[in-house]
């Protein structure tokens, strides 16, 4: 498996700040939508629990819409594996496609000179009983450059579950603790048009119930499940619980209580998601109805010249 890649805050903020101030423009892209949700969960362990056999479930998904009509092919992928689930990775509405990033990169592609729309999801280690405990790592990520030739949305999932069922014999004292390092960045470009967004998401959550599905305890840390939103052109929003991005510092959390003697069904699901979308300039839509046009008038008139 490849080796976890780093990525610098400052170079994102960099980046960020750069093309929104028209100083440092992806080529002559002046318009664009970009989100980001990045989450890498470590540390991850439960004491109290004398065991359970563990079922654990990764999945992506990367899709582009594209209209009816619009310019280029739409694109999805779709992957599942128990810990490992393949990149879903697609770029169906470039004329050029980039070069699809390896397995497990998970450092940002950022505003490339090209589209994309990716998702990875890893369970590095399912052993959350023990340690140092299990670790599972996402991202979703897209991005949209000016121009468009129609109006374009793209969607991406990151999805990882890790399932069980355990007893107790008796009341017992149950905690959880683990770090998280988690990211979010939306972006529009400042000549980005009404209609366009970028969009992200983080969920986290730990539930335990018993087996008829009563829902016993759950943990829902407050930063691992937000949402951020760029919705007016020229604005970018930003999560940052750990304050220093994404490969520096990670939180810690602890979730201690007590459940009584029973058996249980506990659920571990992270995940991560992105929507964008991008409104063509009326001027971009015109011309490419032009050009529709002239091939079409073109077409008739060597039909009618062979007649």
């Amino acid at each position: 498996m490849n080796t976890l890649r780093c990525f610098n805050k400052k170079l994102l903020v960099a980046a960020t700040a750069s093309v929104v101030l028209g100083m440092g423009m992806v080529g002559n892209a002046s318009a664009g939508a970009y989100a980001l949700a990045y989450d890498d969960v470590r540390n991850f362990l439960i004491t109290g629990i004398p065991g359970f056999n563990s079922v654990a479930t990764t999945s992506n998904t990367a899709a582009l819409h594209i209209p009816p009509g619009g310019p280029g092919l739409p694109g999805e992928e779709a992957h599942t594996d128990p810990l490992d689930a393949l990149q879903s990775y697609t770029t169906g509405t470039m004329a050029a496609q980039p070069q699809r990033p390896p397995e497990n990169t998970f450092a940002p592609l950022g505003m490339a000179p090209l589209g994309y729309d990716r998702s990875d999801a890893w369970i590095i280690n399912p052993d959350v009983l023990t340690p140092p405990g299990g670790r599972a790592i996402n991202i979703a990520e897209g991005w949209i450059p000016d121009p468009v030739a129609a109006t374009i949305t793209s969607t991406a999932f990151a999805n990882n579950l890790l399932s069980g069922q355990f007893t107790l014999g008796q009341s017992t004292d149950i905690v959880i603790a683990f770090e998280a390092d988690a990211y979010m960045n939306t972006v529009l470009l400042p000549s980005s048009l009404p209609g366009s967004f970028a969009l992200a998401g983080l969920d986290f959550n730990i539930t335990i119930s018993d087996l008829v599905g009563n829902v016993i305890h759950e943990y829902v840390p407050g930063d691992l499940n937000h949402g951020i939103s760029s919705l007016v052109a020229g604005q970018v929003s930003e999560w940052d619980p750990t304050g220093d991005g994404i490969g520096g510092a990670y939180n810690s959390y602890n979730d201690a209580f007590t459940l009584a003697a029973g058996t249980y069904n506990i659920d571990i699901r992270m995940g991560e998601r992105e929507s964008i979308k991008q409104v063509p300039e009326p001027g971009t839509v015109f011309l490419l109805g032009g050009g529709l046009a002239g091939l079409a008038v073109a077409a008739r008139r060597r039909t009618a010249a062979k007649a």
